[in-house]
């Protein structure tokens, strides 16, 4: 594309957070400098930062439809400007994307970093079926729809980004040809580092002959908080020095997860198992930093962005064999691949940790030095030749 003008139809934009809301940003702040006019149009009642062209906010207030129909002008309103219009999903912003760019004749990019039907009717207890089961079940009312609008965006798109190998597989399931799906790896915001491991660990009064794991993500059915809980209660029971922290889920979720779990909640009560609810990026990272361990207990992961930013804190990374993670880690190698919600699997890991933590240090150092591939310049290059085909 030798016109380098690009309208970014974002769902999310700092300051709400989330890898979505990061990327959008990074494209806004970092293509202007590689040559490129860039326009991003936002479900958001303000935006945080400072960025070279503009960014446009729609507001969240009304009805859905409400805001779908003034995303949707917007929309249509800045793309006769532009010769492409990148969608940052399937469906808030995808569905009015591919309207606008068929009645305009624009060329339409689309990023897809997951399965929005199957996340809908998974957290919503509609099917139990993890996602790549999910593409070969029949499913009806809103879940049809959903399925129906994103296949339906994806297969008319000039272009599908994916994160990962693993959701270019889903995508070409949808009907999409191989040569219109391209993989281009995300590249998340690392944080500056500032102090010692040890320094952290005495921040957090963190004893020196306890196991930290530390564990983030939100309270979704997928993520595992209560088997992981469960398995480390055991632990303690059995005598281990184990403390687990988990990020973005509260105390009282967690309890709520693991008593589903059949969890003793003897640890609870002992304050060694906590659920720290939200906090921000550059907290999660001292956390990480302090870890003896990141456990991931996921069913699902597009492509993980804390892993990622658990390899680059230098914590050994124990995670499931699902998703993206594969790409990511290597068992035995660059961390630790265990079965999903797999208790014993998740204990043994651990325990093996504690007793041997300089293998674990090893598989952590070279996980570090797997992080090439997800630098910030590699990311935009990859962009950039991908967006220059259409």
């Amino acid at each position: 594309m030798s016109d380098h003008r690009l309208l970014i139809a974002a769902e999310i934009f700092p300051p709400a957070i989330g890898g979505p809301a990061t990327y959008a940003a990074t494209l806004a702040r970092e293509l202007p400098a590689l040559g490129w006019e860039v326009t991003v149009v936002c479900y958001a009642d303000q935006v945080a930062g400072e960025y070279p062209d503009p960014v446009i906010a729609v507001p969240r207030r009304g009805g859905p439809l409400a805001r779908y129909c003034r995303y949707f002008f917007t929309i249509w309103k800045e793309a006769k400007h532009f010769r492409a219009v990148y969608a940052q999903g399937t469906v808030s912003s995808g569905l009015p994307a591919l309207v606008v760019t068929k009645l305009r004749r624009k060329k339409l990019v689309v990023k897809v970093t997951g399965d929005y039907a199957w996340e809908q009717a998974f957290r919503a207890g509609a099917t139990g079926a993890f996602i790549e089961e999910f593409q070969r079940q029949s499913v009806r009312g809103k879940y049809a729809l959903l399925r129906f609008i994103e296949r339906l965006v994806c297969r008319h798109a000039d272009l599908v980004i994916t994160p990962s190998v693993f959701l270019k597989t889903i995508v070409r399931g949808w009907g999409v040809p191989d040569e219109r799906i391209a993989v281009v790896y995300n590249a998340p915001s690392f944080p500056i580092v500032a102090g010692d491991k040890d320094q952290l660990r005495a921040q957090f009064n963190i004893a020196a002959n306890d196991t930290l794991v530390v564990s983030v993500g939100r309270p979704v059915p997928w993520k595992g908080f209560g088997a992981l809980g469960r398995a480390v209660a055991e632990l303690l029971i059995a005598g281990r020095n184990i403390r687990l922290v988990c990020i973005g889920i509260t105390d009282e979720e967690l309890r709520a997860m693991m008593a589903d779990a059949d969890a003793p909640d003897l640890a609870l009560t002992e304050r060694r198992i906590v659920g720290l609810g939200v906090t921000n990026s550059s907290r999660v990272f001292d956390w990480l930093r302090a870890a003896d361990a990141f456990v991931l207990n996921t069913a699902y992961e597009g492509l993980s962005h804390i892993i990622l930013e658990a390899m680059y804190a230098g914590v050994p990374v124990i995670t499931t064999t699902v998703g993206g993670n594969r790409e990511l880690i290597r068992d035995g190698e660059t961390g630790v691949l265990i079965p999903y919600n797999d208790v014993g699997k998740i204990k043994q890991a651990i325990a093996a940790l504690a007793q041997d933590r300089r293998a674990y240090a090893s598989l952590a150092q070279r996980a570090q030095e797997e992080l090439k591939k997800f630098s910030l310049p590699a990311m935009l290059e990859a962009t950039v030749v991908q967006l220059e085909r259409l």
